[in-house]
This record gives C-alpha cells, structure tokens and sequence, in this order.
C-alpha cells in the first residue's frame, strides 16, 4: 500500500490503494473526489505543501543552463496552485541557484508583488542575478500586460543595481513561456 495512502479513512484506503501518488497530491483530485473525509483533505494540502517546499529546496545548487531546463523543474512546483504565486530564483555567479523564495501569493488572477521585495531578497543573500517566475491559474501562460509592465520594471531596477534579471518565466498548466526569449524587454 502506497504510504500516503495509509495516512487517509478506512474508506479512502479501499477506493485508492492503487492511485499514483501524483494524482493523491492534485488538488483537482482531491476536490472533486466525493469519498475524501474533510480530515483527508487536510492531511493531503499538509502533504502537497511539505512536497513543494522539500522541492523547492531541492532546486538549490541547480546549475540553469537554460530556460528551458528551469521552466521544467519549476512546472513541477508550480503548476498546480490554485492562486498565482511569484518566486524569485537567487542566483550565484555560475547561475547556481542560491535559493529560492516565494514573494507573494496572490488570488485566482492576481498578483500584487513590488520590485523592492525581491530585490531585497537578492541583495540580503549577495546574489549575482535573478530570476523571477509566477504561475497563471488558469492554465494559459501568455503573458498579461502586466505581466510585462513588471518584467519591464524589473529589467530596470536590475540594471540600477547591478543584479540582472536573466528571466521572468511564466508558468501555466499544459506549457511555459520565457519572456526573456518571448519578448525584446532586455534590448
């Protein structure tokens, strides 16, 4: 029996012995599925959440090579929330990632997330450069206006201070797009 599974009632134990852990940690199965007690529920946010933080903190030391090769570790981590959340990649001088930390976790369609604290962030771990990514709920990853109103923002606080954004990757359900190769705000 597949440990997660153990941790759930009686009945959930019978109904999902053999479901992957993938499909037990998808907050659209976890929703719509009608034998999940409220206690079951729980138990499985409390898991998702300690995955992501423990995959989070598994990205460290990750040379990013590409944005390509970031865009698939960070899907792995973001794609599944329910609200639009932003992340900024600390970067070290061989683009090792230092850190990574979540900024703001905003609603369905929003997030409200200011240079000042991500820069903050980049300047308390002496970071080389950065990388900015947030996730789009809906599951379309094209990018908003605002969306590139930010990354216009944040293309110039980084070149005042010093610390160059490499990336703002947005990240939605089926893809993931680059505006660093999608669009000509670093020229």
């Amino acid at each position: 029996m597949n440990n997660i599974v153990s941790l759930l009632s009686s009945k959930a134990r019978e109904s999902f012995n053999q479901v992957p852990v993938t499909d037990l940690l998808n907050p659209t199965f976890v929703i719509d599925n009608q034998l999940l007690t409220k206690r079951d529920i729980e138990k499985l946010s409390i898991i998702r959440e300690s995955y992501e933080l423990y995959a989070m903190d598994g990205l460290k030391k990750i040379q990013i090579g590409s944005s390509r090769q970031l865009m698939y570790h960070l899907e792995k981590i973001m794609c599944h929330y329910k609200e639009e959340i932003l992340v900024v990649l600390l970067l070290n001088t061989k683009n090792e990632i230092i850190k990574m930390e979540q900024i703001f976790k905003g609603t369905v369609n929003s997030s409200i997330a200011h240079p000042r604290e991500i820069f903050r962030k980049a300047v308390q771990y002496e970071t080389a450069r950065i990388v900015v990514a947030h996730n789009h709920p809906s599951g379309d990853s094209e990018p908003s206006g605002a969306d590139i109103q930010f990354t216009k923002r944040m293309v110039e606080c980084g070149d005042l201070m010093g610390i160059e954004l490499l990336d703002h990757v947005i990240i939605g359900k089926l893809d993931s797009i680059s505006l660093r190769e999608a669009t000509n705000l670093w020229n």
